[in-house]
């Protein structure tokens, strides 16, 4: 991802409580590979299964720019849905895990990319475009306080914000977001109980509850993704 994600940071305001978590879960992801927990969760078969009336101001250029935003959630996503469980619940250990490829994992490579849309702060926002953005992580968090920062990067374009309410209310009330939300919540689950190393679960419940909402949003943001990607394709 082209920033720290969220999560990172909120770890990272006490020194020495991000390091302890990673160290926690480095040894599997560098034997596993973050790409091939996007594979997982992210890249097979999730997809909504309603179709979104099309949209006349869904342009290119705005299609553009929500693809940029989905590819680079999609990658952080799926390796932290994976690693805060890993956290909460820990893993005994697969030896024989399948989830580590046969050829070890190779770093991506940064290439060529556009920039994403700011980050806008909720205070930088226009009431209504506000409004909605809160909206909108209550439809992902209801018992929450954590406003995705998917969302945020969406705020400086109020018509490309509006069509993703849209389609995320139909996803809603179809039961699709559901139906995507527990099929990512299974395939994290399967993934800890072939985790390749042992971890321990966090025993300090400042950490467990700084995270613990993490726990919740990202999956359900995976499933966003999932429906929003429909948007896409739609004519």
């Amino acid at each position: 991802m082209p920033f720290p994600n969220l999560v990172y940071r909120v770890l990272a305001d006490e020194p020495g409580r991000l390091e302890s978590c990673w160290h926690r879960v480095r040894p599997g992801l560098v034997l596993v590979g973050a790409r091939r927990l996007r594979e997982r969760l992210a890249d097979r078969g999730l997809t909504a299964a309603f179709s979104p009336e099309p949209q006349e101001f869904v342009t290119d250029e705005r299609r553009r720019k929500l693809t940029d935003v989905l590819n680079a959630y999609d990658s952080g996503n799926s390796c932290n849905a994976v690693l805060i469980t890993l956290l909460l619940q820990g893993a005994r250990g697969d030896a024989e895990s399948r989830l580590v490829p046969v050829q070890p994992p190779r770093a991506d490579v940064p290439g060529e990319r556009r920039p994403l849309p700011p980050m806008l702060e909720l205070e930088a926002m226009s009431d209504a475009t506000r409004e909605q953005v809160l909206r909108l992580a209550r439809m992902v968090d209801p018992k929450g306080d954590v406003v995705p920062s998917l969302f945020r990067h969406l705020a400086d374009d109020e018509g490309l914000l509006n069509i993703v309410a849209a389609t995320l209310r139909a996803a809603s009330l179809s039961g699709d977001l559901d139906r995507l939300h527990n099929e990512i919540t299974a395939r994290v689950a399967a993934t800890i109980t072939e985790w390749p190393v042992p971890v321990d679960p966090l025993t300090d419940p400042g950490t467990r509850a700084l995270i613990e909402p993490f726990a919740r949003v990202i999956p359900r943001m995976l499933a966003v993704s999932a429906v929003l990607h429909s948007i896409m394709t739609a004519d």
